[in-house]
């Protein structure tokens, strides 16, 4: 199961849905993603990618 939350802030809850059978969850695990763009974002901002010229 692979789900997302959007509009996570001042949350404190999680909820999930079972269909069937009943689901035993046994790990949980939270990951904080950043932007996939990240580092291009930054290479923009500080032009690391250019040759100097001088």
């Amino acid at each position: 199961m692979i789900a997302a939350h959007m509009d996570y802030r001042g949350k404190r809850g999680l909820n999930a849905y079972s269909f069937g059978d009943p689901t035993t969850i046994r790990k949980l695990e939270i990951w904080k993603l950043r932007p996939t763009s990240q580092g291009f974002m930054e290479a923009r901002r500080n032009r690391i990618w250019e040759p100097v010229t001088e």
